[in-house]
């Protein structure tokens, strides 16, 4: 289902959108340094927040089948053989 490129790939867009944040969280302190309005510069920092999330959450998934596909399936030992 999912490949070590897979997470690889993950991975890269989770340190570009973590870029992404660093940058976008500097400007609304620019702006209000000066007397500008913010409003929209963290609307699209909370875009970015939740982008993030979502990167986080489709690591965690790739990186849980990857684990699962790695593993023997395991022998169950309550059946009568």
């Amino acid at each position: 289902m999912f490949t070590q490129a897979d997470l690889k790939m993950v991975d890269h867009h989770i340190a570009e959108c973590e870029q992404q944040v660093l940058e976008q969280e500097r400007k609304p302190t620019l702006l209000r340094k000066g007397s500008l309005d913010t409003e929209l510069a963290e609307h699209i920092l909370a875009a970015f927040y939740e982008t993030l999330l979502i990167h986080y959450a489709n690591r965690d998934m790739i990186a849980f089948h990857l684990d699962r596909k790695s593993r023997p399936l395991p022998l169950n030992v309550d059946e009568p053989g």
